[in-house]
């Protein structure tokens, strides 16, 4: 009954990220955290009209277009951050995820959002988060803690990886761990940004 329950937590967790980041109208993204995460570095989001930038700018822009899915998480990264390589997409039409497995129940979702305003997308629809958290990745990359399920026991996070792209991460921690989600959120996150090319 509680793995059930966990799958549940995970299916809607990543339901929502798509509902929310408008994925069935070819749009994508977004995250939300539980307490005490990373250290929160927030950066001001500037109040534009709608299609401008409201988020703060990428400084190393990278390119996450011609990347597929599964291959968003290297592999060593994979193994080294506790999930089983290779990658499995989850079969949903109007967005394309990719999830990897860890011992007892855990498991993260990955996808990227190439073809909006990248980490812009998550702060317009800001209020419909309880939990907004901005923060700075290594590398100086913005994200977003951005949750509104279970964060106890599921986390996710948008981050900006240009400008216009932006990958969303979303955890499930193991049942036998009692370790906040976010943080490993935000390892995922980290080691995909690192792992993809340059952008412009």
């Amino acid at each position: 009954m509680r793995q059930r329950t966990r799958i549940s937590v995970a299916v809607a967790g990543v339901a929502l990220l798509a509902a929310l980041t408008g994925c069935g109208g070819g749009q994508e993204g977004q995250a939300r955290p539980a307490d005490g995460t990373t250290s929160a570095t927030s950066a001001p989001g500037t109040s534009t009209p709608s299609g401008e930038r409201l988020a703060p700018p990428v400084g190393d822009p990278r390119d996450a277009s011609g990347v597929a899915p599964c291959d968003l998480l290297k592999p060593d990264a994979a193994t080294r951050l506790g999930f089983t390589p290779p990658g499995q997409p989850l079969s949903d039409p109007s967005f394309k995820p990719c999830r990897w497995r860890g011992p007892n129940g855990a498991g993260v979702s990955v996808f990227a959002d190439t073809g909006r305003q990248g980490l812009s997308e998550v702060y317009k629809q800001k209020s419909r988060f309880r939990d907004f958290r901005p923060v700075t990745l290594a590398g100086g990359h913005p994200a977003v803690f951005a949750n509104d399920v279970e964060s106890d026991v599921e986390c996710a996070v948008y981050a900006g990886v240009a400008d216009t792209q932006a990958v969303v991460v979303s955890n499930l921690r193991p049942t036998s761990d009692r370790a906040n989600p976010c943080e490993k959120a935000r390892l995922v996150a980290e080691a995909v940004i690192a792992g993809l090319p340059a952008g412009k």
